[in-house]
């Protein structure tokens, strides 16, 4: 299990204690002490937060046989590995796909869609990048397939054929892997583009040495370098 899960599970263990301890104390008529919450256990929480989960799943499920799709999915932008844990105990019956590229070229790709601006955002960035990747490479899981996106875009027959047999999904279109869509058709000056696609802006030397500083380990351990130009 990775370290953040681990790290994660220990604090809620904790704040679960807490909690019954401080309830205890107030069914006791004891007041005199400080508590964030003195609500139900945490495990009723959770069997609640499932029990609306699997509707939202199951809505989706029937929408998509309403149209005539058996199959579902979603894109997920990962914001931390906590979300994947929850997808993978939730989604019991899911396959995931987790697509990871050169944090450099991401980063060019955000710069020019105007979603990082300042050097904290570029750091922060990095971090996100690597505490997300590193536990998915050491550990995946049966049930998440791991892809590299240069490896896709180098080789997109072979590695369709691993997402289909993968997803147990066929015939999916080759033809996607000519598009270049990364946006919505709107205004340049608002990270958008009317043919729905930016070209990435290049990278200054401080903003390409700050992604290396806060992504050392899994630069190094993913090869990648900063092959672009400098602006």
């Amino acid at each position: 299990m990775p370290e953040c899960f681990v790290k994660k599970m220990d604090f809620f263990a904790k704040a679960e204690y807490n909690r019954i301890k401080s309830r205890e104390k107030y069914f006791a008529r004891n007041t005199e002490f400080w508590s964030s919450n003195l609500g139900p256990d945490g495990a009723q929480y959770m069997q609640v937060m499932a029990q609306n989960f699997s509707c939202f799943v199951l809505f989706h499920q029937q929408w998509s046989e309403a149209k005539g799709l058996k199959r579902w999915g979603i894109k997920h932008p990962l914001p931390n590995l906590i979300t994947l844990d929850f997808f993978l105990r939730f989604l019991i019956n899911a396959r995931f796909i987790y697509l990871y590229r050169n944090l450099f070229d991401v980063a060019r790709s955000a710069k020019a869609r105007k979603w990082m601006q300042s050097p904290d955002e570029f750091a922060t960035m990095a971090q996100r990048w690597q505490g997300n990747l590193l536990p998915v490479l050491q550990s995946p899981g049966e049930r998440v397939l791991v892809l590299k996106y240069e490896d896709l875009v180098a080789d997109p027959e072979t590695y369709i054929k691993k997402i289909e047999e993968f997803t147990e999904i066929s015939n999916i279109d080759r033809n996607v892997m000519k598009r270049k869509i990364n946006t919505f058709r709107g205004k340049i000056e608002d990270g958008e583009s009317q043919n729905q696609y930016i070209e990435p802006k290049d990278l200054t030397g401080q903003e390409s040495a700050i992604l290396y500083e806060h992504a050392a380990r899994a630069v190094a351990v993913t090869g990648y370098r900063d092959n672009g130009k400098r602006s």
